[in-house]
């Protein structure tokens, strides 16, 4: 006699792959993610992001989940976690404004150095300038005498 396949209720699913689900904390998702972190589940046949289907059936129909999935918005992570699909810690904002709060968020660059330096480019670590500039100086110096 052949199995019958259980389909579960999606509150099942989520309650099943949940660490935490207190009312204002980080409801943290155990199961798959993908590669930057993100988590995201099978439903309905599609690979979608944990936050979007918690956000869309908090504040929306589910029917509309996977029409959310317009490229000129985004979902902030308020809580900066990225594993976290609490849809209070959620927000819907325009690709822009994501940009906008993520780069307000870096402070330093990648070696320590506070990024004090603004240009028409965004901001800069004015110690990693100086040095790089200075590495070029002195490489256009050795190309000359070598060539001379």
């Amino acid at each position: 006699m052949p199995k019958l396949k259980y389909k579960k209720s999606l509150a099942q699913l989520v309650e099943e792959k949940t660490l935490t689900c207190f009312n204002d904390e980080c409801w943290i998702w155990t199961s798959s993610h993908d590669m930057d972190g993100y988590p995201q589940v099978s439903y309905e046949g599609k690979l979608v992001y944990v936050y979007a289907l918690s956000y869309t059936i908090r504040y929306y129909d589910v029917d509309e989940t996977l029409e959310l999935s317009n490229y000129d918005y985004q979902f902030d992570h308020l809580c900066l976690t990225r594993a976290c699909y609490n849809p209070k810690h959620i927000e819907r904002v325009t690709v822009a404004e994501n940009n906008r709060r993520k780069n307000a968020l870096i402070t330093h660059c990648k070696y320590g150095h506070p990024l004090d330096q603004v240009t028409s480019q965004g901001r800069k670590c004015g110690s990693c300038n100086r040095v790089n500039s200075l590495g070029a100086y002195y490489a256009k110096r050795i190309q000359a005498y070598r060539n001379s």
